[in-house]
């Protein structure tokens, strides 16, 4: 009996120690994912931009029409690992 409770204070022990770190761990990809969608998004915007007639942006909608962004990015709502994603477009009088 000592024995097992030893052994559950190590795993114990152990489990304090390792949560925290993946913890941060996985809020840190999430932080990586989530800039480079944020790059994806930019650069599919100029690449819109310079392509079209009129140099206007486009919504995310459009560019997931067009095939540019991924439907996590493209169908709304915009999510992504926990992150809200949004194009806001001026229109021009």
């Amino acid at each position: 009996l000592i024995d097992m409770i030893i052994v559950f204070t190590i795993i114990g022990i152990l489990a304090a120690v390792a949560v925290p770190n993946l913890m941060k761990a996985r809020l840190q990809a999430n932080e990586a994912s989530a800039l480079a969608s944020v790059r994806l998004i930019v650069r599919t915007e100029a690449m819109f931009r310079y392509s079209n007639e009129q140099g206007d942006y486009a919504t995310l909608e459009k560019l997931w029409q067009i095939g540019q962004l991924d439907e996590t990015l493209g169908k709304f709502p915009h999510v992504k690992h926990g992150y809200i994603f949004s194009v806001n477009l001026i229109v021009k009088a």
